[in-house]
């Protein structure tokens, strides 16, 4: 299992390497225009025609990461799984549950990673001396003190916080990994069936939740957000939506390890 998610996180990581260094690379390059005179600032007109020039293709850059990390991970699932190397994968001996789950480890470490990147890309942007200095004047062991005294468990909302995008990133996963699977059960035209099953779902997901939200207002998230007045009532709503989307990333995985271990139909 481990052999197999190493294997899975480097072809994932050999088509976005490239990109990610080239979002760092760019991102220090407008730096570098920002901090000499060859800026926004500067006069004359070619000076801050490369300043905008730079900075639309760090955007770009930072678009195509986003593109690229969900283009890769549908492609490794669908290649990897659906596709003509999914004969050699399923003669491994391995549950179909844990294929799944080495294509979801390695799906969500990358984002994770394409995340990271992205931050520290803006970190680099924002590299001014004056922002470290005054970074470095706040008198964070008062405020740190301050906010354990008025919210004691501010610390568990940031776990809190940090589960509830997992969690979500999961279901998000494991929703295409869905569709792609239902998508080959069709004989023709595949992958516009895993788009056509994906939009499905997603409809469905969504009616689900207003028939739910109507017959039960009380159950409507941003109902919980609303009335949620203590401190522990807060809590509850992170909760809330981590166990919705635990429910959905149970129950899509479930479903793609069915049609894999009893449907797949390779070609």
């Amino acid at each position: 299992m481990v052999k197999l998610l190493r294997y899975e996180l480097k072809s994932l990581l050999r088509g976005l390497l490239p990109i990610y260094g080239a979002v760092l690379a760019v991102a220090l390059c407008n730096r570098v225009l920002w901090l000499f005179p060859l800026s926004l600032h500067a006069d004359g007109p070619l000076s801050g025609i490369a300043a905008i020039i730079a900075l639309s293709v760090y955007i770009l850059l930072c678009i195509g990461v986003a593109v690229l990390t969900l283009i890769v991970i549908v492609q490794r699932f669908y290649q990897g799984l659906l596709g003509k190397e999914g004969y050699l994968m399923f003669t491994l001996p391995l549950k179909s549950w844990q294929l799944i789950g080495s294509k979801l480890l390695g799906a969500f470490l990358v984002t994770m990673l394409s995340t990271i990147v992205g931050i520290c890309s803006i970190l680099i942007l924002l590299s001014y001396p004056e922002i470290y200095q005054d970074f470095l004047a706040i008198h964070w062991a008062e405020i740190i003190h301050d906010a354990f005294v008025k919210m004691p468990s501010w610390p568990l909302f940031l776990v809190e916080f940090f589960f509830y995008c997992c969690i979500l990133t999961f279901a998000s996963t494991l929703l295409l990994y869905v569709s792609m699977a239902l998508g080959h059960l069709s004989h023709n035209h595949r992958i516009l069936w895993a788009v056509i099953w994906y939009v499905i779902l997603s409809t469905v997901i969504s009616a689900l939740e207003s028939i739910v939200t109507a017959l039960v207002p009380s159950l409507s998230f941003l109902s919980v957000l609303e009335h949620a007045t203590t401190t522990f009532q807060l809590h509850l709503v992170f909760w809330y939506g981590i166990g919705y989307y635990l429910l959905q990333s149970v129950v899509f995985f479930i479903g793609t390890n069915f049609i894999l271990n009893r449907r797949l139909n390779l070609q």
